[in-house]
């Protein structure tokens, strides 16, 4: 489905554009690149990074967009994107492990730290857990059990601390 002036409407994935490049960016494409995606290929991109293969982008159906967009609403793009790649995941079948506690890890990570949180802030965390499967650290961030959640608070009390280091900076910087 197209608009009057040619853009892609037809959002398989339940995220609009803006969402699509969001996401993008936080699995690990750069800001200017998703930008200059269209959206056909920003979907391919991020099913791709959900499946670790080049699976087709499924088409959801009416309620399971509005319901990403209803979790994206109420508990942020992360949020959305993990109901998206459980859901690209049950209908294609093929899956990434590695991807999906990516994923995982920085949705659970949004409860923890209210600053712009990166690719590299979740590689980080993910090398901070130390855990012999990955589906069973899948499992343990998505109960938000208690080992999961002193690593994340641990980690934002940091990234809390560069933050303000950062801004400290900045402000010596105007005043010289």
């Amino acid at each position: 489905m197209t608009s009057k002036r040619g853009k892609n409407t037809n959002f398989r994935l339940g995220l609009d554009r803006k969402m699509l490049v969001d996401a993008a960016v936080k699995l690990g494409k750069t800001e200017k690149s998703a930008k200059k995606s269209n959206t056909k290929a920003l979907e391919k991109f991020i099913t791709k990074t959900l499946t670790g293969t080049n699976a087709k982008v499924p088409e959801f159906n009416e309620m399971q967009k509005r319901d990403i967009k209803d979790r994206h609403k109420d508990y942020g793009l992360m949020s959305a994107v993990h109901l998206a790649a459980y859901r690209v995941r049950k209908i294609t079948g093929e899956a990434d492990d590695n991807s999906y506690l990516k994923v995982s890890v920085g949705t659970a990570f949004e409860g923890y730290y209210e600053g712009e949180i990166t690719a590299r802030d979740i590689e980080e965390l993910i090398s901070r857990i130390q855990g012999s499967n990955v589906k069973e650290i899948i499992s343990g961030v998505e109960r938000h059990e208690s080992y999961y959640q002193n690593i994340m608070v641990d980690y934002a009390e940091e990234l809390v601390k560069r933050d303000e280091a950062l801004e400290e900076d900045q402000n010596n910087k105007r005043v010289s």
